[in-house]
């Protein structure tokens, strides 16, 4: 496992992996817009507006942005795993409000799946540092996860917003909305997998990008996360449920 290059208080990515482009089913499209729309602007779902340790404060556009493409990225495995005569729960949509967690975004035979999602140009899984003990358990729902799989989304929506001068903005109605999504391509990368054990070897190794740390450079970290880059994650094609 690869450690970020490090010069001073700025951390590099070394070891990184080409974006695969696979096209997007167009129903779970549709789907994961529904999820996203109702936990963001309904009444009944809520998403926490902040990063565990953070303190930027997401105002709506963002937090649809990354819910629509975090649900995307559940029905990109779901179908994969499907495909692969895996047999996996139904992806959950229920909406809920602040302070109820999902237990876990998949189960595949047993198995509890952590799915991350991220932009077509990232390289780094990220987990926050105050969310996961030194045992790789998720400390809000006390759960182990037993893998961890990565999805990279293209386009990036939250850039998409910024360019319709929308990403800062609380006023958007879902016709507006669910236009700026249709008239996309949309497409994803499966970047692999990491089992939980490989995940407790980056935590006790101090995988960690502190809070106000740089990535690359440019990258003004937030909060502190543990980090496996991309280019350590497993083939997703290898793995067996």
């Amino acid at each position: 496992m690869r450690k970020l290059t490090q010069v001073g208080n700025n951390f590099t990515i070394n070891n990184k992996k080409s974006f695969i482009q696979n096209d997007v089913r167009q129903k779970s499209i549709e789907s994961a817009f529904g999820f996203a729309w109702d936990m963001t602007f309904g009444k009944e779902g809520k998403h926490r507006d902040h990063r565990t340790g953070g303190t930027h404060t997401r105002n709506k556009m963002e937090i649809f942005a990354n819910t629509f493409q975090g649900k995307l990225a559940e029905y990109v495995v779901h179908m994969n795993l499907h495909q692969k005569g895996i047999k996996c729960e139904e992806v959950d949509n229920s909406v809920h409000g602040l302070g109820v967690w999902d237990d876990v975004d998949l189960i595949c035979n047993g198995k509890m799946l952590n799915i991350k999602s991220f932009p077509f140009f990232g390289n780094l899984l990220l987990l926050e540092e105050k969310d996961w003990d030194s045992n790789g358990k998720y400390k809000p729902n006390d759960k182990s996860y037993d893998y961890h799989i990565c999805v990279r989304i293209k386009p990036d929506f939250k850039g998409i917003l910024k360019s319709k001068r929308k990403l800062y903005s609380d006023e958007i109605t879902r016709d507006e909305m669910l236009g700026y999504i249709v008239n996309e391509n949309w497409y994803y990368d499966i970047a692999g997998y990491a089992e939980n054990d490989f995940l407790i070897e980056a935590i006790r190794a101090g995988n960690i990008l502190s809070k106000g740390s740089l990535l690359n450079g440019k990258t003004k970290m937030d909060a502190s996360n543990y980090y496996i880059q991309v280019g350590d994650l497993e083939d997703f094609q290898k793995l067996i449920l």
